[in-house]
């Protein structure tokens, strides 16, 4: 080492080189920390050796810290201090540092541990479902690791991952979107509960943490809807903004397939990837079979097609062969991509960039997106065809709740089909008809009872135009019509249960008797929803002044109906309102209710309803 001053500076330590000559030399440098740091230079290399001598059980012991210039200075320095306190302890830093680098040689980093992970999650039935995610589903968790975590957490020892370094990774891409901020702690907290099992650490640090902490809290629920009106403006769009006849596509026109996909939507209120992907082998005559691996429960799901569906379809069969209905029009022989519905939607309503088109031609209505298309499905068949709530909840492969999904696997096919047909008919009537045909028909049709000029006698009449009693539908689909009908609607003041309750009711039969009365609401009853008073235009002063007492309302109805069997279009609601009403009065109805769907095998559906539209109305 010499007698040459010790180094103190960067400077030098750049400075310092091999004497001609010499195959080794060192130097020694200064150190806060105490003796024994010194820097090595040897003949061939390029870069400097930071060397420490120490004195361990009376004996003279070196290591290596590091090399010059990946270790400076100042880390050297630092390294050196390390290594003193250990041997005032009586320590041997060099088996200190052999064991730090056995237990990191272990250690995952957080890229290894979530290549490990996402191997593991891609075969793992979920606690729900009880099958492996789906290929998108995986593709969609390794998005989400490389946009918003690898970029700052990969390169770190999972053991090293602190709750604060979490917290502040979820809030930067909770700028960014906080739907996807979301998942992210999601991922987060499974991919380290997965490397918590393994030994990698002891506690998980996502343990406890919730959206709101990173600024995610979700957003509520979308209610956005399509009325009946806005459904028939897009379905305008479509046809204006079509592809001609060769498939020619700009981005001012659609491809047909696009097209086409889009209207399908409407009729059925599947998915959008369902839809894209949908098979011919799928479909057979007039039902579509989604298979399990497609659908989003993972269960089967079947899809009856009306006749404007089927017509939509025999569309796509003229445009060419392939195993896909929906094929790109790029002939890569792959189907439409999903996201391309939902940026045509976007599109349409010229949103499609950050400068809305106020040219669009629906830059007029409130926005909406592909997935509201459903939402549209399952209000307006629950809303105007007054379907059952849970049926449709069924028909749009929804899960049914736990009591009822546990208890009750009936799926109702039947009355599926009915609404699907009433559904499409009333698509076909209302939204795909021309402007001209369709001109007076933009209000939505609603469940207020409709008013006819004159019965429809088609039904076989009892003498003298007398009502009979003794003619019981079952519960069973009839194999042929009763003697005669009776048909019953009621109003009430909102859909809300168990709060609302009846205030009109209507009904008819087929041999021209009929009665419609208002019922003033008891003191108790005090519910009432302004846009059900919109929709059939009854105001509660008017219940008031001109109904009938409830005790007289009951007393109409038994007079009247007797012990038969009285058919209705929404047995869920207006089997609630009436069972309301008599428990108000304290007896029990000597009639049953069943639904008017029993009779469509009878009477076919045409018919069926033609004659549901006799109830007349109170005004």
């Amino acid at each position: 080492m010499g007698t040459k001053k010790a180094i103190t500076t960067p400077a030098e330590v750049s400075a310092f080189a091999l004497p001609e000559g010499r195959l080794k030399a060192r130097r020694a440098v200064k150190s806060k920390h105490g003796a024994g740091l010194s820097l090595e230079a040897r003949a061939g290399k390029s870069t400097k050796l930071w060397m420490y001598r120490f004195n361990l059980g009376g004996q003279q012991r070196e290591m290596m810290l590091g090399s010059y210039p990946a270790m400076t200075l100042k880390r050297a320095r630092e390294e050196h201090a390390t290594a003193v306190e250990l041997v005032k302890k009586g320590l041997d830093p060099r088996k200190q540092r052999a064991s730090e680098k056995a237990n990191n040689l272990s250690a995952w980093t957080m890229r290894n541990a979530f290549e490990r992970w996402i191997e593991h999650y891609q075969q793992t039935p979920g606690r729900k479902q009880q099958q492996p995610p789906t290929a998108k589903t995986v593709s969609q968790q390794r998005g989400r690791w490389r946009r918003n975590l690898a970029p700052l957490l990969a390169d770190f020892y999972v053991r090293d991952v602190s709750r604060r370094l979490i917290i502040d990774v979820l809030e930067q891409a909770s700028k960014k979107g906080k739907v996807e901020a979301r998942h992210s702690l999601n991922l987060l907290r499974q991919l380290l509960r997965y490397c918590q099992i393994r030994e990698q650490i002891e506690v998980n640090p996502t343990d406890g943490l919730t959206p709101s902490d990173i600024a995610a809290s979700a957003s509520p629920p979308r209610k956005r809807y399509l009325s009946l009106s806005e459904l028939h403006q897009l379905w305008q769009a479509i046809d204006d903004a079509r592809a001609d006849t060769e498939g020619k596509a700009t981005t001012a026109v659609l491809s047909i397939p696009v097209a086409n996909a889009l209207k399908l939507l409407i009729l059925t209120g599947a998915r959008r990837g369902e839809v894209a992907s949908m098979r011919w082998d799928e479909i057979k005559k007039d039902i579509w079979t989604i298979p399990a691996e497609r659908t989003k429960s993972r269960r089967q799901h079947q899809v009856y097609l009306s006749p404007l569906a089927l017509k939509l379809l025999d569309e796509q069969r003229h445009l060419g062969v392939g195993e896909f209905v929906f094929a790109s029009t790029q002939g890569t022989g792959n189907p439409i991509h999903p996201d391309s519905l939902s940026t045509t939607i976007a599109r349409l309503q010229g949103r499609s960039s950050k400068e809305h088109n106020v040219a669009a031609p629906l830059n007029h209505l409130h926005h909406f997106t592909v997935h509201d298309l459903r939402r549209s499905f399952a209000t307006q068949a629950t809303e105007v065809l007054m379907a059952d709530p849970f049926l449709v909840e069924t028909m749009l492969a929804h899960a049914p709740p736990k009591l009822i999904g546990t208890y009750n696997h009936a799926k109702r096919w039947k009355s599926q089909v009915i609404v699907w047909l009433s559904w499409g008919e009333l698509i076909a009537q209302k939204v795909a008809s021309s402007p001209t045909s369709n001109a007076n028909s933009f209000k939505s049709v609603s469940p207020t009872m409709m008013t006819s000029s004159e019965s429809e006698p088609e039904l076989d009449a009892s003498p003298n135009n007398q009502r009979s009693a003794g003619t019981i539908v079952s519960n069973s689909q009839a194999s042929a019509p009763p003697d005669f009908i009776t048909f019953i609607d009621i109003e009430a003041s909102g859909l809300k249960q168990p709060d609302s309750y009846p205030i009109e009711i209507g009904w008819a039969d087929t041999l021209g008797n009929s009665d419609a009365f208002l019922i003033c609401p008891l003191p108790q009853w005090t519910y009432w929803d302004e846009d059900a008073e919109s929709l059939h235009g009854i105001t509660r002063e008017q219940l008031q002044e001109e109904g009938v007492s409830v005790d007289e309302a009951v007393k109409r109805l038994e007079e009247m109906l007797g012990v038969e069997t009285v058919f209705c279009d929404a047995l869920a609601f207006d089997g609630f309102w009436l069972d309301r009403l008599f428990k108000a009065a304290g007896i029990e109805p000597s009639f049953q209710l069943a639904d008017v769907y029993q009779l469509y095998g009878a009477l076919g559906a045409e018919r069926a309803t033609r004659l549901g539209n006799i109830i007349p109305s109170y005004s």
